[in-house]
């Protein structure tokens, strides 16, 4: 049954407002645009060696040293939007690499809201503005006015489908309606909307276990069994912080098995590596962490913590400095780069290389 009132409800806004509050933002650990003012020093790409450090990206192997991933610059930046956030990466076959982000002015005066925009690049370091993938709707009252949050899965029939979160705007804080939707493409490049909502919430369908579904990784498992890791929270406990959830389908169309993967953690990214799956989340806004899978379903009980640096070594905290929003992929060589969002500018999406 949808929640429409009494004690609830107040509990609801209550809890986020205190988060928004903690966040520095406007929304439940999820999705906030980045502020303007700057919090990191060298904004400035730097000038040397470019190329992607040597080395192993696969699980620790037992020693206690913090994994860490320096800022490198930036991979993409904009003279036309008010921030950029959430960028997901895919190799081409062709060796190129193209990302998709969500863009827009969300939380400016006059606000139009987010859509989600692409770049390409030959060497996964420096991208170029492609265009407008997928147009949000005109309507503030859509459920599409706001769609960011892409995740691209190469399927086995060689087309691709994004899947995206969605809402409409919201009217009052801590008001966010966020869903799943999806498009597809046989290209890579051009995406159509697809009929339908994938993973839906309590407040648009009363039997959905779900009152938040927002912004995840999808990708198939060693099985061929296809597995979403997503923000979410369960209509069971609506007043907490975002958990990472997990769901699993077997066409990429139909979820269901909702479970909680790992508590207050949110905005995943899952890659693909020689020996099985390697997943990046952040953790509230206190830290990020790491997680290793064989066969992408079975996960360990905790993440293992990681940290971001910038340029002077000085580590970067999602409170402090916005990191999260973690993107990534795998280069030709076989190392992973890791793209996130980040204060100052907001305009800009940086890129990390392993330490």
């Amino acid at each position: 049954m949808m929640k429409t009132g009494g004690v609830s409800s107040v509990v609801v806004v209550l809890v986020v407002v205190v988060i928004a509050v903690a966040a520095g933002g406007t929304y439940l650990l999820l999705t906030a645009p980045r502020a303007s003012t700057p919090a990191v020093e060298n904004q400035t790409p730097p000038t040397g060696d470019n190329n992607p450090p040597s080395g192993d990206n696969h699980p620790p192997t037992g020693d206690n040293q913090l994994e860490s991933w320096v800022l490198g610059g930036y991979a993409l930046q904009s003279a036309t939007d008010a921030y950029l956030q959430m960028a997901e990466v895919i190799r081409l076959d062709d060796g190129r690499y193209r990302m998709f982000y969500g863009a827009g002015d969300y939380g400016a005066e006059g606000s139009t809201g987010t859509s989600i925009k692409s770049a390409i690049s030959s060497d996964g370091i420096t991208f170029t503005t492609e265009g407008t993938v997928l147009q949000n709707a005109a309507s503030e009252s859509d459920s599409e006015w706001d769609i960011s949050g892409p995740s691209v899965v190469r399927l086995p029939d060689g087309r691709y489908r994004m899947y995206y979160q969605s809402m409409p705007k919201p009217q009052q804080t801590g008001e966010y309606k966020f869903h799943v939707r999806s498009a597809i493409s046989t290209d890579g490049e051009n995406f159509t909307k697809e009929n339908g909502v994938r993973i839906n919430i309590e407040y648009y369908d009363s039997s959905s276990p779900l009152t938040l579904a927002g912004h995840g990784t999808y990708f198939i498992a060693s099985d061929n069994t296809y597995v979403a890791i997503f923000s979410g929270n369960f209509a069971t406990d609506p007043t907490g912080p975002s958990d990472l959830k997990k769901a699993t389908s077997s066409d990429g169309l139909t979820w269901g098995n909702f479970t909680t993967l790992y508590e207050n953690w949110h905005d995943p990214i899952v890659l693909k590596v020689d020996n099985g799956y390697r997943m990046y989340a952040t953790h509230l806004l206190t830290k990020e962490g790491a997680a290793f899978s064989s066969d992408g379903k079975t996960w360990p009980s905790q993440m293992t913590d990681i940290q971001f640096e910038n340029q002077n070594g000085r580590v970067l905290s999602p409170s402090r400095d916005g990191i999260g929003d973690i993107g990534g992929v795998v280069l030709t060589n076989g190392n992973i780069r890791l793209f996130t969002n980040l204060k100052g500018p907001p305009q800009a999406i940086p890129y990390f290389d392993k330490a």
